[in-house]
């Protein structure tokens, strides 16, 4: 049973009231993301963009990194393009923007450019720039981004993921129906350049200093064009399952090409033959590649970060210091007190430190995409995955072996685990298995269950079976053998998560609120007030402090009064997706986002100014607070340093004591 974890998922954006008094840090680590593209800056940094959580700078080769901002918000990477003099244009969903100091800062550029999600940037040797829309074709400027035109005659409306400008200043355009088109004339028209090139999708386009032209697709491997596109054939070798993602082109005409499931090729003869030069990392879909002006190559991964090479591939290294942008989707604790979280794009990770520090756990593991993890009574670890099944750990999970026998499905998306050790999960395909032999043998079971993706799943104390699903919760009181629905009450039926609390009764989670039975399914009350109603929800965390918590949109919240209303706990970094939420012995709340890693969240009394530590700028922050009308702690009891339950001269000159003269350091808990 689950009693301390969640994940959960919010998808609206929303305004709160209330606050309580945790301060968020964020952790160290796990690193990584999802890095979509790479590029080098005319100073030799390099830049990422990392889906659905920012773009970076690193100016060390990439040991550590540094968010950049570009628009409103560090929701979404940015695509790139370095012009002659330096300039760099980047593009998001929210615009087009400019740098002119090697992308420490930006500014917006995209007047003329309708409101529309930049899907590729490329530029010519004049400086021209070209970005490629998710639904409005091209847009063109001649003028670093001051003003735009449309450049879509001959181009069908819709949306450009590809735009690639050869050594000639030739531009090619894939669109997202796989259909190529070729600009002689600087983007004034276009014409098709299909002919035999007959593929559903176009993941990239590359042009060698000899002339010939590369096509990367999804599932038709790569063709190739020895007279400027006009006509394609297809190229053997490469990835067997045919998925290219990127390629880069070294000036001396070596050819590197990312894949998704096999890792980084490289081509020394114009494509003849590919050689594998990654097989010995940890993740081998390669979302991006580049190779910098001193031959250093760095590709981006789905969820794995980045890696760099200074041997031409012979080695690598991974380059994620400061990358805090993984997918925890769930996370559990072991009998020892380690810390196991599991990302949806970058595999398992462990800490043996309360979340100070993390390793990745690979041994016996041949899936990265990774969705449930919880532990037996036994101590066995167990762990859906996305694309493998279901795995099991008897060694604290050092090692790991399949435990699949009699499963049909791959996708295993949901994990319970009940007091007797008995097992029960749900699949990606709507099915039910039920284990009472630690996974040796499972029983499937789907008589009365509706519709697929089973997102929960729970064994109650009295050996009832409950599945959540996106049409309803179904309760079977046979083991499995049978299913009804249990939706009496449920004003949301479309749920998301299901939880058995430590008060024995049921919590389901839904896309608009959180739901609670205490009959067994019988009949649920709603637990959303006005902070919480809009929320989806996937699971809850009970602590031993007898609160319940959730994650959200912009945050976590709290209720301290049994469910009846909800306080928003979002003060610091954590105003992100949260997906998980685990509650560790030191009393911390460590917080999984979706895309921008893990948060630990505290009560740090003395932290006036909710900076995450405790240094003279506190003391000085509430003296401006008390004397001179500055702004408040927030929440006030945040500065409550010593205890007294009152925020006064008293909590200033307790702090300069305990920073300069050793005195007693500030209490444990303040806003309780």
């Amino acid at each position: 049973m689950k009693y301390l974890k969640t994940t959960l998922f919010i998808i609206m954006v929303f305004s709160v009231s209330q606050t309580s008094a945790l301060v968020w840090q964020e952790s160290n680590g796990p690193y990584g993301g999802i890095v979509f593209s790479l590029v080098e800056t005319a100073q030799g940094n390099i830049l990422s963009g990392i889906w659905e959580a920012g773009s970076f700078r690193s100016s060390d080769n990439g040991q550590s990194w540094s968010e950049v901002r570009l628009g409103l918000c560090q929701c979404f990477g940015s695509y790139f393009t370095v012009l002659p003099d330096s300039t760099i244009m980047g593009g998001n969903p929210f615009g087009v923007y400019r740098s002119t100091d090697d992308g420490q800062t930006w500014d917006q550029a995209d007047l003329g450019i309708p409101l529309a999600i930049i899907f590729s940037m490329a530029s010519n040797s004049l400086g021209d720039v070209f970005t490629g829309t998710a639904t409005d074709g091209i847009y063109f400027s001649n003028n670093q981004g001051q003003s735009w035109l449309a450049a879509n005659n001959g181009l069908p409306v819709g949306g450009i993921p590809v735009l690639t400008v050869t050594q000639d200043d030739i531009l090619f355009a894939a669109t997202i129906n796989g259909a190529l088109y070729r600009s002689t004339d600087n983007g004034t028209s276009w014409q098709s350049v299909q002919n035999s090139l007959n593929v559903d999708s176009i993941t990239a386009v590359a042009s060698h200093p000899d002339g010939r032209l590369f096509a990367g697709t999804d599932a038709d491997g790569i063709f190739v064009s020895d007279d400027g596109g006009d006509s394609w054939s297809p190229l053997p070798g490469g990835p067997a399952d045919g998925f290219i993602r990127s390629f880069a082109i070294t000036d001396g005409g070596n050819i590197y090409m990312g894949s998704r499931t096999e890792g980084l090729f490289r081509s020394d003869n114009l494509g003849v033959t590919w050689t594998p030069v990654s097989s010995m990392l940890e993740h081998n879909d390669i979302q991006s590649v580049i190779v910098t002006d001193s031959n250093e190559i760095y590709i981006g991964t789905e969820g794995g970060g980045i890696y760099r090479s200074v041997t031409d591939g012979a080695s690598w290294s991974k380059v994620n210091a400061g990358l805090y942008k993984t997918y925890l989707h769930d996370m559990t604790t072991a009998p020892n007190g380690d810390i196991f979280a599991a990302s949806m794009f970058s595999g398992l990770y462990r800490s043996t430190d309360n979340a100070s520090s993390w390793e990745h756990i690979t041994a016996g593991l041949t899936s990265v995409h990774l969705r449930a993890i919880v532990v037996a009574p036994s101590g066995s670890i167990y762990l859906g995955t996305r694309d493998e099944g279901i795995f099991v750990s008897t060694d604290n999970g050092q090692t790991w072996v399949s435990t699949n026998n009699n499963i049909a499905d791959s996708a295993v998306y949901a994990v319970d685990i009940n007091d007797d050790g008995h097992i029960l999960i749900g699949s990606d395909a709507g099915r039910i298995y039920y284990s009472a032999d630690g996974g040796l043998s499972w029983t499937q079971s789907t008589i009365g269950l509706t519709t697929k993706y089973i997102r929960g799943v729970v064994i109650d104390a009295a050996g009832n079976f409950f599945a959540a699903n996106e049409e309803g919760l179904f309760r079977s009181t046979d083991t499995g053998q049978s299913w009804e629905t249990a939706t009496n009450g449920l004003t949301n039926t479309r749920l998301f998560g299901l939880d058995l609390g430590p008060d024995g009764f049921l919590y389901a989670g839904a896309s608009s609120g959180a739901f609670r039975s205490s009959d067994y399914g019988d009949t649920w009350d709603n637990l959303s007030d006005d902070n919480l109603k809009y929320q989806e929800i996937d699971e809850f965390l009970f602590p031993p402090s007898g609160d319940i918590y959730v994650g959200a949109h912009d945050g976590v919240f709290q209720s301290t009064d049994n469910g009846l209303t909800w306080l928003y706990l979002g003060k610091g970094a954590i105003n992100f997706h949260i997906s998980s939420l685990l509650y560790i012995e030191d009393g911390t709340i460590l917080a999984g986002s979706r895309g921008s890693g893990a948060f630990l969240g505290r009560d740090i009394c003395g932290d006036a100014n909710l900076d995450g530590t405790i240094n003279v700028g506190d003391a000085v922050f509430l003296i401006n607070y008390i004397f001179s009308g500055g702004p408040s702690p927030d929440p006030e009891c945040q500065g409550n340093a010593n205890g007294d339950a009152n925020v006064n001269v008293g909590d200033a000159v307790y702090l300069i004591s305990y920073i300069f003269s050793g005195g007693a350091s500030p209490v444990d808990s303040c806003c309780q």
